[in-house]
């Protein structure tokens, strides 16, 4: 396509994005704006799926977009804008052979393709294809004028010397900068850059030769190196990680032993906050298996592979990793425990995303060992695991299950009415507890949980006042809320707030 119809296709989306965005929360204007974007961009045939990476990613895009509509959570937000962000990497270097590769080629092009874009507005003469003769010295001007006017304002105000020699001068930009302030619309500026760089990263993205170069030169499965080497290198370090491994293997052995006897077989609970138990020891286990894993990829580096001496050596890496994998059960364990007493929360279903992320590292780690793949492998497998997790992700509703599940489970686990009270508007309808069951919970958390009398604690009758407050705001700010803005989960708890005002 010609660059003048990319520029123009760059300045559209630019628009459009401000139209749909302009004084409007996301919602349906997102949905429009991805669907009229990416679909004109498949349908110019600038980028044609071909792999089944590019499926992957084309609908990890499609259904973390539905999942902002659908479900509108941060973490959908946040999904969707990552998915873009690779789907634009991969259409600026469909060969890639891998997400590492893609995620380069993205970072690349939201740092170069903007200048490309900017650069395509400046006429190259006639030999270049023509251009209108007056635009680039009227450019050159406007930005000659403003560097004058914030150099002059720099001046003035270090400088009451520099300031009295102007005079009215100085006093007279400052006046013309705060009148054009005045003018601008702060937030249309901003919307207006935002869509340029995401319809330039699209419309002027360009594979990197680094980055092709390496992404060509990277394969999975190990070359061996000659034999003087593998002989001399493997005898060097078969021997120290022998010994190590041995004595890894017997340490992380007697702490699964001990796991076993007190975290899956004998936990019993007394009433303590369990922050040692689960923070400090979930994180500090997590933080020992990173450098179990490291210590393995750094003996299987190179030669080690293929020694054809260094088959126990393989067999007690093996051992170390699937030993490492029952340590991640255990720390699953400990997070299950956490949630049976404490409820659940953010940071504890993070912690099972983590966990499901670990097992399939390890997993990736021990094929690398029996199968010789590189650290390239490695990368690729994890990070496509990475994406298809976080997608899947981003389409529950988590605020909502956390609602249900802490007030259904309140007569044994501890329901923090101060944490409740913070969970987004789409779950107000779970958070509305009639007040005598809330009293009764209550009276059943003074008994199993001595601490939630504590003044730090909120009461029963604070939060039924803080939900009342939030309830009117939000159906006070829901039925002023134009159509772009509109999403089903908000709609959703809106519909059944009023129901249940109406049945009332």
């Amino acid at each position: 396509m010609k660059t003048i119809f990319r520029s123009l296709a760059v300045l559209l989306v630019a628009i459009l994005f401000t139209m749909l965005f302009h004084r409007q929360a996301p919602g349906l204007n997102l949905l429009i704006f991805e669907l009229l974007v990416v679909g004109s961009f498949l349908a110019l045939n600038m980028f044609r799926p071909s792999s089944v990476l590019h499926y992957l990613i084309l609908g990890g895009l499609g259904l973390s977009l539905l999942s902002t509509v659908m479900v509108h959570s941060v973490l959908a937000y946040l999904v969707n804008a990552a998915m873009f962000f690779i789907f634009a990497g991969m259409a600026a270097y469909p060969a890639s052979g891998g997400l590492p590769a893609t995620l380069l080629s993205s970072a690349h092009n939201v740092l170069t393709a903007p200048f490309r874009f900017l650069g395509s507005l400046v006429p190259k003469g006639k030999e270049s294809g023509g251009g209108t003769p007056w635009l680039t010295p009227l450019i050159f001007t406007v930005l000659s004028l403003v560097v004058l006017m914030i150099f002059v304002m720099l001046y003035s105000a270090s400088s009451p010397w520099f300031n009295a020699v102007l005079g009215s001068l100085g006093d007279g930009l400052r006046e013309a900068l705060q009148a054009i302030t005045r003018w601008l619309d702060e937030d249309m500026v901003f919307l207006l850059v935002l869509g340029g760089l995401a319809g330039s990263v699209l419309w002027f993205g360009r594979a990197n030769p680094r980055i092709v170069r390496m992404d060509v030169e990277c394969h999975e499965a190990l070359e061996m190196p000659d034999g003087e080497s593998t002989r001399a290198l493997a005898g060097h370090e078969r021997v120290l990680a022998m010994g190590l491994l041995i004595v890894l293997n017997t340490l992380i052995l007697l702490l699964n032993i001990l796991d076993v006897r007190w975290v899956w077989l004998g936990f019993e609970w007394n009433g303590e906050y369990l922050r040692q138990f689960v923070h400090e020891g979930t994180w500090l286990l997590i933080l020992s298996i990173v450098f179990s894993v490291l210590i393995v990829l750094y003996f299987f580096r190179g030669a080690l592979n293929f020694s054809v001496r260094a088959l126990w050596f393989k067999r007690l890496a093996l051992l170390f990793l699937a030993q490492n994998a029952f340590l991640v059960l255990s720390v699953g364990m400990r997070n299950y425990w956490y949630i049976h007493y404490f409820a659940l929360a953010y940071k504890r279903i993070a912690v099972i995303l983590f966990l499901l992320l670990a097992l399939y590292g390890l997993y990736t780690v021990a094929m690398k060992v029996k199968e010789r793949r590189s650290l390239h492998y490695l990368l690729r497998r994890n990070s496509l695991a990475m994406m298809v997790l976080l997608v899947l992700a981003s389409l529950l509703n988590w605020d909502n299950l956390i609602a249900r599940y802490n007030v259904r489970h309140a007569d044994r686990a501890f329901l923090h009415l101060d944490f409740m009270a913070t969970l987004p508007d789409r779950s107000l309808p779970l958070l509305d507890i009639p007040p005598a069951a809330l009293e009764r919970i209550h009276a059943r958390q003074v008994v199993l949980f001595p601490f939630t009398g504590r003044t730090y604690y909120m009461d029963p009758e604070e939060y039924t006042l803080r939900i009342k407050k939030r309830k009117a705001e939000f159906i006070e700010r829901w039925e002023s809320t134009g159509w772009l803005s509109w999403n089903y989960a908000e709609y959703r708890a809106y519909r059944r707030l009023m129901n249940t005002t109406v049945s009332q």
